[in-house]
């Protein structure tokens, strides 16, 4: 692999793990304000629905940015590489790539 693909790759893989770390830190926001909601005196579903819409809506972003960024380094590397690649990444979820969450 050349030094302009490697580094390439490494800089989609620092703007995924940039972002996703952002959007980790906003889940734990969310899931903390869903916890209130719940287990204050009285329930607020309000506040519980809206929790639960902005956890729904990070969680979508992360699975688009996970797509996307795969789908960038595949422009990137040649048949046999995107194979290799796509065998580390098989099965590979959010928060990182090539990492289980």
């Amino acid at each position: 692999m050349t030094w302009a693909k490697s580094n390439r790759l490494e800089t989609l893989r620092s703007r995924f793990q940039d972002t996703a770390t952002a959007k980790l830190q906003e889940i734990g926001v969310r899931e903390s304000d869903l916890h209130g909601a719940l287990t204050s005196g009285t329930i607020d579903a309000g506040r519980a629905e809206a929790a639960i819409r902005a956890l729904s809506a990070i969680q979508a972003d992360l699975e688009v940015l996970r797509v996307r960024t795969i789908a960038q380094a595949d422009t990137v590397l040649t048949a046999e590489q995107r194979e290799k690649f796509r065998g580390v990444i098989a099965g590979a979820h959010c928060p990182g790539m090539g990492q289980t969450s």
